[in-house]
């Protein structure tokens, strides 16, 4: 169902995953270059999600995202995504070399928002948004808390003596 707040939610989840890819260069450099930064980038990414939704999660989510993107974004034709092992996506650096800068990018981002978007919808978008803060992209600033979000809980044991 292609509902408003569903295009919303992708919206943001597609600005999300360009903020977090988002080049220190104007110039995006050698197909090799753009390779060695997304899987940077993804690895971040992936380590950030397994604190919070573990290891399983994260590679199951990559794994969902890389499976959906892979039919309009032939880059990722036989990309693995693997935890803990270098490359973290594997076959990427070969693809991109075959498919170049900008296919390499474009896959990356529907990837990246794939992925913000399945977990927006399983925990909530400010959630999921909030676990993605500290990778954000060196130089971009974090994103802006949602209007009327809390961004400090007050800790509180109710009078209740937990010691």
């Amino acid at each position: 169902m292609n509902t408003p707040d569903s295009q919303g939610a992708r919206a943001t989840a597609r600005a999300t995953a360009l903020r977090i890819l988002a080049f220190e260069s104007h110039e995006h450099g050698t197909s090799d270059e753009v390779a060695a930064q997304v899987e940077h980038v993804l690895a971040r990414v992936d380590r950030a999600l397994s604190e919070w939704v573990g290891q399983a999660g994260s590679h199951a989510l990559f794994g969902r995202a890389i499976t959906l993107a892979t039919p309009e974004h032939p880059v990722l034709v036989g990309v693995l995504h693997r935890q803990r092992t270098s490359p973290h996506l594997a076959q990427l650096a070969e693809n991109a070399r075959a498919q170049g800068a900008e296919a390499t990018i474009a896959a990356a981002t529907t990837v990246l928002a794939s992925v913000i978007a399945t977990l927006s919808g399983l925990i909530g978008e400010d959630v999921a948004l909030s676990l993605l803060d500290n990778v954000t992209a060196p130089g971009t600033g974090a994103r802006e808390p949602a209007r009327g979000a809390v961004t400090t809980v007050p800790q509180s044991n109710h009078g209740n003596d937990v010691s």
